[in-house]
């Protein structure tokens, strides 16, 4: 009896061994369930349709009116009617932390990024939202917790090039020309006829000596304006195909009407056989918003001095005549 009982384990322990194996396959090859999918932050888009339903006091005070807002990780974030980014912690409803934006800012969510020092941090992304004719791929990010504003990586960046000002650059508020116009001085000549024509024979405007072996000049001009002192330089790139000139207008705001004025205003720049020389504006109107850039005016090449004066308008002596806003 003991003898058939042992031969019994025995053969059990070995058909046991026999299909543990093929067990296992099955396991392994059996269909494992998806996993789910990753929760998505909520994001809202105010772009048109602003409303409101509340008010929030700020630290001090201020009482700012906004919507229902959207909320992760425990934080409610509302982009309010007076354009400020305002944080409240769900369980509380304290204000843990609130900034000022721009009305550029439409769109609002989450995302998690990192920083220029490599660390992740969740954060609130503001987007100027889907009825942006301009910037559409800007975004500004603040840290979630503290409303820290954060540089990303990968954002909108510098041009391509090495930064640089004009050697020497001048503006002013009046000429003799009432249309706008940009033009590429590339010779003595030019540069005598084209100051005449803009300010007049006796003009000190803009006569310091330019080694136009070396150098030549960028002269950009509004004509009939409003409200404006001249034409200036943000800044200037230069990389291996053109020199990009970034320009901006010295604006100002009058009571009871505005100055006619005619802008303009001429940088002094390398001389690069084979560049294309770039005239950018400053297009963003919006307080606080992120820099916007419009091309103003462009050329291929170093015109010759017979097509650089078949650019320049002619002279107008009645200065005030045709304005248009």
């Amino acid at each position: 009896m003991i003898r058939r009982t042992a031969a019994l384990a025995l053969l059990l322990a070995l058909g046991f061994a026999a299909t543990a194996p093929a067990l296992l396959r099955a396991e392994e090859e059996a269909p494992r369930p998806p996993a789910p999918p990753p929760v998505r932050p909520p994001s809202a888009d105010h772009s048109g349709n602003r409303e409101s339903n509340t008010w929030i006091e700020l630290p001090g005070g201020t009482r700012v009116a906004v919507g229902k807002g959207v909320e992760w990780q425990g934080v409610r974030v509302h982009l309010a009617l007076t354009w400020h980014l305002v944080a409240v912690d769900v369980e509380t409803g304290k204000v843990l932390w609130h900034r000022n934006t721009s009305a550029f800012w439409n769109e609002i969510g989450f995302r998690e990024v990192e920083t220029k020092d490599g660390a992740k941090v969740q954060a609130v992304e503001l987007g100027p939202g889907r009825r942006a004719r301009r910037g559409k791929d800007l975004r500004q990010y603040h840290d979630l917790r503290t409303g820290e504003k954060l540089e990303v990586p990968g954002g909108p960046g510098a041009p391509s090039g090495d930064l640089f000002l004009p050697r020497k650059a001048w503006d002013g508020d009046q000429s003799h020309v009432a249309e706008s116009f940009g033009l590429l001085v590339t010779s003595k000549e030019v540069w005598t006829q084209v100051r005449e024509r803009l300010w007049g024979a006796d003009s000190k405007n803009a006569t310091d000596e330019i080694d136009f072996e070396k150098e030549v000049v960028l002269v950009l001009s509004s004509g009939n304006s409003w409200n404006c002192d001249g034409i200036t330089c943000a800044a200037c790139w230069e990389d291996e195909k053109r020199i990009l000139v970034r320009t901006g207008r010295k604006t100002y705001q009058t009571m009871n009407g505005g100055n006619k004025t005619r802008p303009w205003g001429a940088f002094v720049l390398p001389r690069r056989e084979g560049s294309v020389y770039v005239a950018e504006r400053a297009a963003q109107n919006l307080i606080g918003g992120p820099a916007l850039w419009k091309e103003l005016w462009r050329t291929d090449r170093l015109p010759k001095d017979e097509e650089a004066l078949k650019d320049l308008p002619p002279r107008s002596d009645e200065p005030h005549e045709g304005w248009d806003r």
